[in-house]
């Protein structure tokens, strides 16, 4: 079978399409391997995107598997210079959810914790002394079946929030940002929570079970988790916000919580500290 290409080219339908195969192969195998070696790979100059463009970076670059621990460093990167905003990570064997809000902040070089109120360092205990929250920090974006997923979901964790982020992929990715207390999702009264491993009979005596939720777009429960939501607002801007506002509830509660010793107060008097 022959074609007429434009120009007056006629060719051999029979001898072209094995030549079209190897170059469709060659483009797609070049597209596989740049796959490959930038798959999972988010770069310091990654984090330096605003937030819209990181989401959609992460989405094209990694699995979904991978999505939760970049997105909670992207958070922790951008409000690593706001003065308003004491936001530390928390390790994984710590079962206290991913990131912690502190009063007062963390030294920076000898990653301790001091009281502000002493002219000298005075070291505090971070468990017993430090006011903190803690937050678990989830992102979903919108599957094709129009359904978000959350997974992970660790009740036996002692944390206080969520701070959500749901990806609405129909709408230009558009995201949706929410903090709620850990209630709302965690105890089970709303939201259906599934074992990711097993089935609720074969984890019936275990206790540290990892859950999974899933609900549709503008379902009642998409509705619900919105009018719980704790901020003025859904954007990322809005999570700073109440981040920020948080902290002096914190500085207000160290300062009621940890008294200043009589020594130190005669030193503050000395040096005319308030």
């Amino acid at each position: 079978m022959w074609i007429t290409l434009r120009g007056g080219i006629i060719w051999n339908i029979l001898t072209l399409r094995p030549k079209l195969n190897i170059m469709v192969n060659e483009i797609l195998l070049e597209q596989a391997k740049n796959r490959y070696s930038s798959k999972n790979t988010i770069t310091d100059n990654h984090y330096k995107d605003d937030m819209d463009s990181f989401i959609l970076r992460i989405y094209l670059q990694c699995d979904p598997a991978g999505y939760g621990k970049v997105f909670v460093k992207k958070i922790l990167r951008d409000h690593n210079m706001n003065k308003e905003v004491n936001l530390y990570p928390m390790l994984d064997r710590s079962n206290i959810g991913d990131v912690v809000l502190t009063y007062p902040k963390e030294e920076y070089f000898t990653s301790k914790f001091y009281d502000p109120r002493c002219i000298f360092a005075k070291e505090i205990n971070f468990v017993k002394d430090v006011s903190k929250r803690f937050f678990e920090v989830k992102i979903s974006y919108l599957g094709k079946n129009d359904t978000y997923t959350v997974r992970n979901i660790r009740p036996y964790q002692n944390f206080e929030y969520y701070i959500l982020c749901f990806v609405n992929c129909a709408k230009n990715f558009r995201p949706t940002f929410l903090v709620v207390d850990k209630s709302v999702i965690s105890d089970g009264s709303i939201f259906t929570l599934t074992p990711m491993n097993g089935t609720k009979k074969s984890n019936k005596d275990n206790t540290d079970i990892g859950y999974g939720l899933s609900f549709k777009r503008d379902h009642w429960k998409d509705l619900y988790l919105e009018g719980k939501n704790l901020m003025e607002g859904t954007s990322y801007e809005d999570l700073t916000k109440f981040l920020s506002k948080m902290t002096p509830i914190l500085k207000k509660e160290f300062e009621k919580n940890v008294k200043i010793s009589p020594k130190d107060r005669e030193k503050m008097k000395k040096y005319k500290i308030s």
